[in-house]
């Protein structure tokens, strides 16, 4: 992501000490396990998850479907 505006409030929220917390609050909000310590981008990835949730819920279901698949023909391989 090329988005100046995005990389200044992810960078400051890292440098206030709050990224964290952001991450804490969108692996709340999307029932994941939470972390100690945040890096920028899982905290960006965990928002545009989020965000996609809103929208399209439908491509969300669409990814986990497609992780499993892609998981099960991983199991049978081995």
């Amino acid at each position: 992501m090329r988005d100046r505006n995005l990389a200044a409030l992810i960078r400051g929220l890292d440098e206030a000490g709050q990224l964290d917390a952001v991450g804490t609050d969108v692996r709340e909000y999307l029932d994941r396990d939470t972390t100690d310590s945040e890096s920028r981008g899982s905290v960006l990835g965990l928002l545009v998850r989020a965000g996609l949730a809103e929208v399209r819920p439908d491509l969300i279901e669409a990814d986990e479907d497609g992780y499993e698949t892609f998981t099960e023909r991983q199991e049978t391989q081995f």
